[in-house]
């Protein structure tokens, strides 16, 4: 299998090449300025891939908010050109998607067949990423993740680690929840949807269970063995140009189905420190 992945500078593209090992792949480091020209094309049908794996983005929730002509630019423009050189190539397209299309007024996990309504511009550029990869490729898998943490760049894991050492106490938002996942565990569900054979499917694959970040940055803490006050605060309290979905959980329901059950929250952020950061 020769798999083309955009994105490789950051979390989800690190971890492929991880759990990649078994294939021929090509790890694109294209910024979102990359991904929107037409030469785009000619770099991936040079490699003749069978899988193109689209994760590069514009994820900055507020720079999309302050630059939607950019957001979109990236995270809409990019994907066709990207869904036109797997059509063309013969590839199926794996396109990673957000909870972010969704605006948070459930209270119960959202499934694959819930209608999307993004409140903020990433959430609408990436539903928009979604529908140009459906029009334009025959195969293609659209998976949403949520929350995602790993290596290669800060998040908010990362940034909970360096406010112990820099912060008197931890203001953490306590109204929004929703579910970490670790880029490792989404590189193994993706891999796992490509060799099923799956094609023309909208999966969710996030953490199971759920937090707030308040829980979530309690859990780094008791894991890290460290003490340390932590604040809630409101998300309205950080002023963020953005507005985010005060209940974006994701039910992996599809992706259970085929035999692949995404790891507990806790459980795999308890991996992610012991094994990755802390040895």
């Amino acid at each position: 299998m020769r798999v083309f992945i955009t994105g490789g500078h950051g979390q989800l593209g690190g971890a492929l090449a991880r759990i990649f090992t078994d294939a021929d792949f090509y790890l694109g480091r294209h910024g979102t300025e990359d991904i929107t020209q037409p030469k785009i094309i000619k770099t991936i049908l040079d490699f003749k891939p069978d899988v193109v794996i689209h994760a590069a983005a514009m994820t900055d929730v507020d720079a999309c908010e302050l630059n939607p002509d950019q957001a979109f630019h990236a995270n809409e423009q990019g994907t066709k050109l990207v869904a036109e050189s797997a059509h063309r190539a013969g590839a199926i397209m794996v396109y990673v998607s957000t909870d972010y299309v969704f605006d948070g007024s459930k209270t119960t996990p959202y499934l694959e067949t819930d209608l999307p309504s993004p409140i903020n511009v990433y959430g609408r550029s990436k539903l928009m990423g979604e529908k140009a990869t459906q029009a334009g490729t025959s195969r293609w898998l659209i998976i949403r993740t949520s929350w995602v943490y790993g290596q290669e760049r800060k998040n908010f894991v990362t940034n909970v680690l360096e406010w112990t050492k820099t912060q008197p106490v931890l203001r953490l938002v306590s109204d929004k929840v929703g579910s970490p996942t670790y880029a490792l565990d989404l590189a193994q569900a993706i891999k796992h949807l490509l060799k099923t054979g799956v094609n023309n499917g909208i999966y969710h694959a996030s953490g199971k269970e759920s937090c707030n970040w308040v829980e979530y940055g309690q859990e780094i803490l008791k894991i890290i063995d460290v003490e340390k006050q932590i604040v809630p605060i409101t998300f309205e309290e950080l002023k963020r140009p953005a507005k985010r979905p005060s209940y974006s959980v994701l039910n992996n329901a599809e992706l259970s189905k085929t035999g692949f059950v995404m790891r507990p929250w806790r459980v795999a952020l308890r991996d992610f420190l012991e094994h990755e950061v802390l040895a």
